[in-house]
């Protein structure tokens, strides 16, 4: 949105979690296999296959073509196994295919016949994965002198295609959001000028709203403690309820305590005032960092030591200019969103600043998370990115059809997501869950 509330300063809307469309399918392909003991060996029981999918693993897209699709490596006693006759077979119990040599697997009467070379080596190029789901190959190898043997077997797995759903809703005024180990969905909403009708809800799994929580001016930034504990961030400063961060008890959504030294705030940010939206732990759980978010250039981070409640302005710097959230790198940094400006950053320990990537076209950014080095950012356009945080290379998330994304929250122990929505005021937007978005 274009302005919060009556003061000289913006504010941002959402931010991601740290922590039904049918879109493109996707296959994963898993690393070489250890050798195994084969049955039909030599009188010696030395001959050897091996066979092995090359790579580390990761998804590929339906129709792709795998220059290094699947390798066979044959021994005995003496070493490597040259010129032995190595036929690969594919199976599917669900109806997955492949096609190599102009020809489609299982199903073609057409053999897959390799031979080794001096090496005792084999290999199929430019095998095509046809559909999504699962095929497994195994090869059978006779050598010249008349030996036989079977390999181990490799799968191709297929990632599922990615499906979007209504999870719950919908709700007005969506921010930020995060998840528990056991799936329960804790989202914000901002009610200033009746934006939102709430300011805290706990949803559990089955999409039941556990219980919702109201105060002044809403909810901004959620995330779950070291403890257990919510801790959300709340208000801004000049309305009748000073800002800060409230730690809840996730159970009844009961208010434990106020984290925020109010004299602190009034002391140390720019005239008295505090717009706390997003936050994030130390890596090991003893400090919260806390965005001071402002348009003009005297935003700050401040680190709140939970154990002895002492404030301080991360690496004493105050210009960090329409900072709506923060991530850590794990490094004694962050990784930033800059709303007005639309850019993610690097933050380094000392305070340093470089631009990771921007979203021209896009409108604001908002609350993001970071899941094995891709930062996942939603945008007020409605448009979701994977964002390679090392290169700056973001990539479209098609899966995600929204309107002005605030967060994508991964679900513990799946490969799916929540992804919510952005409105002020009305009848609001739909909570979303995509499955398979990080396949």
């Amino acid at each position: 949105m274009s302005s919060a509330d009556n003061v000289t300063e913006n504010h941002p809307v959402g931010r991601v979690a740290r922590r039904t469309v049918l879109q493109g399918a996707a296959w994963s392909i898993p690393v070489i296999a250890a050798a195994v003991a084969l049955p039909g060996a030599s009188a010696s029981g030395d001959l050897k296959v091996v066979i092995g999918i090359p790579g580390s693993g990761g998804c590929s897209p339906a129709g792709t073509v795998l220059t290094d699709a699947l390798s066979v490596d044959v021994t005995d006693a003496t070493g490597p196994v040259s010129g032995a006759t190595v036929t690969v077979t594919f199976t599917s119990a669900d109806g997955g295919k492949v096609e190599y040599g102009g020809q489609t697997y299982p199903g073609s009467a057409v053999p897959v016949v390799v031979t080794t070379d001096a090496n005792g080596h084999a290999a199929l190029s430019n095998l095509t994965l046809v559909t999504p789901t699962t095929i497994t190959a195994q090869a059978t190898v006779t050598t010249p002198d008349g030996r036989t043997a079977v390999s181990n077997i490799e799968t191709y797995s297929v990632c599922a295609p990615c499906q979007q759903e209504v999870f719950a809703g919908p709700f007005s005024g969506q921010r930020d959001a995060i998840v528990d180990g056991a799936g329960n969905l804790y989202v914000t909403g901002y009610n200033y000028n009746s934006q939102s009708d709430f300011s805290l809800k706990k949803i559990t799994p089955d999409g039941t709203v556990a219980w919702t929580r109201v105060w002044n001016d809403g909810s901004l930034g959620v995330e779950i403690g070291p403890d257990g504990a919510l801790y959300a961030s709340h208000g801004w400063s000049g309305n009748s309820e000073p800002a800060g961060i409230y730690q809840i008890d996730p159970a009844d959504g009961t208010t434990i305590r106020e984290v925020i030294d109010w004299a602190w705030i009034l002391a140390n940010t720019s005239g008295g005032r505090l717009y706390p939206y997003g936050m994030t732990f130390s890596p090991d759980g003893s400090t919260i960092y806390l965005t001071d978010f402002r348009d003009a250039a005297v935003g700050q981070i401040i680190a709140i030591d939970l154990a002895t409640g002492v404030h301080s302005t991360f690496a004493g710097k105050k210009n960090f200019q329409s900072l709506v959230d923060i991530v850590s790198d794990g490094a004694g940094g962050f990784y930033g969103a800059h709303w007005a400006t639309g850019t993610l950053t690097h933050i380094a320990a000392n305070g340093v600043e470089t631009t990771i990537t921007t979203f021209p076209g896009d409108g604001v950014i908002n609350y993001f998370n970071v899941y094995d080095g891709y930062a996942y950012v939603g945008t007020e356009n409605g448009r979701s990115y994977r964002v390679n945080l090392a290169t700056g290379v973001r990539t479209l998330l098609p899966c995600i059809n929204a309107t002005y994304v605030t967060q994508i929250v991964r679900i513990p122990g799946t490969n799916d997501a929540y992804v919510t929505q952005y409105t002020g005021g009305g009848t609001g937007r739909e909570i979303l869950k995509v499955k398979n978005l990080f396949v």
